[in-house]
């Protein structure tokens, strides 16, 4: 089997995306043993006081082990203390208790109510059995129960003391009637929170952890609790918005002002002396690289995706730049006439070049990715046009179809794999003409003649199959042919089955009939 360039850079992709993911969860481990370690010894003291009380409240051990199912569906012992009446009973009832069981004590009540009982759960993360967050474990009779999908999702994880479940559902022990307790929770209750589980464990994060941790803070203050919980609190709360939007993007942006500063200033120092000594022009550097990064967070601009941005986008950055350039350069007007400082004022020029360089570095960060894209393009065309790397693309047809061809090459890593040589069409007098930023090479009958000079490894037919017959006599073995035309035909018959009347359905067999005749 010949590999492609795009089965190699899938392959690299998801190389580095377990890469990622492995430096993700080995952060997340150091983080869960470093806080449950400090955890334990701060409430050591008083995990002596709810041990005193237990052994007060009923005869029996202090804590309670219970078989769970872990990681990997490898069960262990869970440790929590112990909340019910050590009698054969509390063995024999059911999985889950509910908010009248008899089986609990009266200490035990109040240490599920605030959820104490789960704090010995610390020892199980330091062991490894669990994570501070994740999908609470489940009783191993439980989990027989699950789909073969829920079980290879929820268990690739490890288990957590806390999760999205269990902060939505903190009180589902009020939810369940003693009649009927596992009724109740196998059919209305786990379905619910498995759902949770598999959102958590298909975008879980660790800013995304913090915030779960946050609102599980938050159950010990129960009317902050009372209106319910969106799933997006979870997954995308303030902690991870602030992290990945706010902080991110300010840090990136006064790094890059202060480097643009810097390296002004230092040039400028060097052709003449600016009377300001080191001290003072580091805290300027400070100031206005933190000012420059306020600015862009002040218009939002931390909240667009920069690989999709658009033109307005990248023009409020020029004007962030702009904007913050004059006022640098208004002040040190000020400064120059009224003396704020005991510092003369600094050129004019100084500033407006530390502000035009720190727009191009704002532009450079954002887009980076079509700037280096561009330029490596760039090189290897002027270079040498057929040594461009990537498995060579020929589209044929220039209609609607060919739009959706030229995205989805331009896509993730398929714009890397795959390199598109030109366009051919029907139509004679689009040779030579440029649709999209790619070029007409010709008509349909110069296909066999195209493919040998430009070594085309992939033809995308926006057209009808049949009118491929030339290439089909080329027998190139080397040659793939992506039929687009009929994955869009199949579509269209979906998307256009009349649904309502006579008369939408001739409309829509019309327009069928007209894409059939145009293509």
């Amino acid at each position: 089997m010949i590999r492609t360039p795009a089965y190699w850079f899938a392959r690299f992709n998801l190389n580095r995306d377990r890469i990622s993911q492995k430096i993700g969860l080995m952060f997340k481990r150091v983080f869960d043993v470093v806080f449950c370690t400090l955890g334990l010894i701060v409430l050591s003291p008083f995990f002596l006081f709810i041990a005193v009380l237990i052994k007060i409240g009923s005869p029996g051990p202090i804590f309670y082990r219970g078989k769970r199912m872990g990681k990997d569906n490898v069960p262990f012992n869970i440790i929590k203390f112990r909340t019910m009446y050590e009698t054969p009973a509390s063995y024999m009832g059911p999985k889950v208790t509910c908010s009248d069981d008899p089986r609990v004590t009266r200490v035990g009540r109040w240490l599920r109510d605030t959820k104490i009982n789960e704090f010995p759960q610390l020892w199980n993360v330091i062991r490894g059995d669990m994570s501070l967050v994740g999908p609470r474990p489940e009783d191993p009779e439980i989990v027989a129960g699950w789909s073969e999908e829920e079980r290879r999702e929820i268990l690739s994880v490890r288990p957590g003391i806390t999760s999205p479940a269990s902060v939505i559902y903190h009180d589902e022990e009020k939810l369940m009637d003693l009649r009927n307790v596992m009724g109740i929770y196998l059919d209305e209750i786990l379905p619910k929170k498995l759902r949770l589980d598999m959102l958590y464990t298909r975008h879980r994060s660790f800013f995304a952890d913090l915030d779960i941790l946050f609102l599980t803070a938050l159950i010990v203050f129960p009317r902050l609790l009372k209106r319910s919980i969106p799933d997006t609190a979870f997954f995308s709360g303030w902690i991870q918005r602030l992290a990945n939007r706010f902080i991110s993007w300010l840090v990136v942006d006064t790094l890059t002002a202060f480097v643009a500063i810097s390296v002004i200033g230092v040039f400028y120092r060097n052709q003449a002396p600016l009377n300001w000594g080191f001290t003072p022009l580091l805290i300027f550097t400070i100031l206005f690289s933190f000012l420059f990064g306020i600015a862009n967070a002040s218009w939002r601009l931390d909240r667009v995706m920069w690989s999709r941005a658009t033109l307005p986008d990248a023009m409020k950055l020029v004007i962030t730049g702009g904007v913050m350039t004059i006022a640098m350069m208004v002040l040190n007007h000020s400064q120059g006439i009224y003396y704020w400082l005991p510092y003369p004022a600094l050129p004019q020029s100084m500033l407006f070049t530390i502000g035009l360089l720190t727009t191009i570095g704002f532009l450079f960060t954002r887009f980076r990715v079509r700037f280096f894209d561009a330029l490596t393009g760039g090189w290897a065309i002027l270079n040498n046009p057929s040594a461009a790397f990537g498995e060579r693309v020929l589209i044929v047809g220039c209609g609607e179809e060919s739009k959706l061809a030229l995205w989805l090459l331009h896509r993730s890593y398929f714009r890397y794999a795959f390199k598109i040589v030109g366009m051919v069409d029907e139509n004679p007098c689009l040779k030579g003409m440029k649709i999209e930023g790619c070029t007409v090479l010709g008509n349909l009958k110069d296909l066999p003649e195209l493919i040998k000079k430009h070594h085309v490894g992939l033809l995308i037919s926006t057209v009808q199959v049949s009118k491929l017959e030339q290439v089909k006599k080329m027998n190139h073995s080397f040659l793939r042919v992506v039929a687009l035309d009929e994955i869009l035909g199949a579509l269209y018959h979906v998307l256009l089955q009349p649904v309502t009347t006579l008369e939408y359905s001739q409309w829509t067999s019309s327009l069928i009939g007209r894409r059939i005749r145009n293509g």
